[in-house]
């Protein structure tokens, strides 16, 4: 919640959803540019079958940045997670594919 109210104060012309994905209608599957969650604590994994594919992507940048071993923190994802993949942060749009 804390994070959607900062979007919203810093871009008020943007449309900004404080909620679940269990609660939006099923016409936006699909449509967001930006997701941003709070990480969930402890042995409890958020499911959601029609946004869930197993994956989680980790950039290994931030993970640089921060000061965490990429190796260290796929090994904690695995149990959780049917594939664990590496990103970097592109540097502009024309870079991702």
């Amino acid at each position: 919640m804390l994070t959607g109210r900062i979007l919203a104060r810093l871009h008020p012309e943007a449309q900004v959803n404080i909620k679940g994905f269990e609660e939006l209608p099923p016409h936006r599957n699909g449509y967001f540019d930006v997701v941003s969650s709070n990480i969930p604590f402890g042995d409890i994994r958020v499911f959601d079958p029609s946004f869930d594919n197993g994956t989680a992507t980790i950039n290994t940048e931030i993970c640089e940045q921060l000061g965490i071993d990429f190796d260290e923190l796929s090994e904690k994802f695995a149990p959780y997670c049917t594939k664990v993949q590496s990103i970097v942060t592109a540097e502009s749009f024309d870079d991702v594919q």
